[in-house]
């Protein structure tokens, strides 16, 4: 009996499989890029969603998975990084609070506080605060 030729031999059609899965793999890349440069031109992830045509869980998906999978940047880098993410937030809590916006009051501490902390102030003046905190409590004390 005659071999039929016209099923596919296993070898092709699982290099087709292959050939399929690696465009799969080239295709969700390319969209997580594109994901990625959009958050980083600073889009909201739903405005990004909706223009690529995704899910709101998908592109947060995506970009979980781009920053698991980054290596750490060094301390230096990422506290001037944070300093300027934080920077920009100060700004949209300052604007809010020039319209008399008092409920933004708490947000800008809270803003104030991070930055501190990113930029070095807060760790320069913790040795100050606690030896002037002391102090008072023993001029209390004596008096």
């Amino acid at each position: 009996m005659e071999p039929d030729k016209t099923a596919p031999k296993p070898e092709t059609a699982r290099a087709k499989l292959r050939a399929q899965a690696r465009q799969r793999r080239q295709a969700r890349a390319a969209r997580r890029e594109d994901i990625l440069e959009l958050v980083l031109s600073g889009f909201d992830r739903a405005l990004i969603a909706k223009r690529l045509g995704l899910s709101l869980a998908t592109v947060r998906r995506e970009v979980d998975r781009a920053l698991d999978g980054r290596r750490p940047d060094a301390p230096d880098r990422y506290a001037r990084l944070q300093s300027e993410r934080l920077t920009k937030a100060l700004r949209a809590v300052d604007d809010a609070i020039e319209r008399g916006d008092l409920a933004a009051v708490e947000p800008l501490v809270k803003l104030m506080g991070a930055l501190d902390r990113y930029q070095g102030l807060a760790a320069s003046l913790a040795p100050r605060r606690a030896g002037s905190a002391g102090e008072g409590e023993a001029a209390g004390a004596d008096a």
